[in-house]
């Protein structure tokens, strides 16, 4: 089974060199890498429900402090729904 992870990265880093040669390595190693990228404040939840909503099972997130602690906020969020 091939193993898919969803990445959801703050556009502001986005364009960073190291992360994208990071999941060109993945991909070359046959690991499913979908990205997707914030671009407004309500971007992380709506992000994170999508890639629980369609059984993602490893998300991964790029960016700074503020950026992780949406994703884990919006994680929380889901739990409690």
């Amino acid at each position: 089974m091939k193993k898919t992870i969803r990445a959801i990265l703050n556009g502001k880093k986005a364009g960073n060199p190291e992360l994208r040669d990071a999941i060109m390595k993945m991909r070359d190693k046959g690991i499913d890498v979908q990205v997707r990228v914030t671009w407004e404040s309500q971007d992380m939840p709506r992000l994170v429900k999508e890639a629980v909503a369609e059984g993602i099972e490893r998300i991964v997130v790029a960016g700074g402090d503020g950026t992780v602690n949406e994703a884990a906020s919006a994680i929380i969020q889901i739990d409690k729904e």
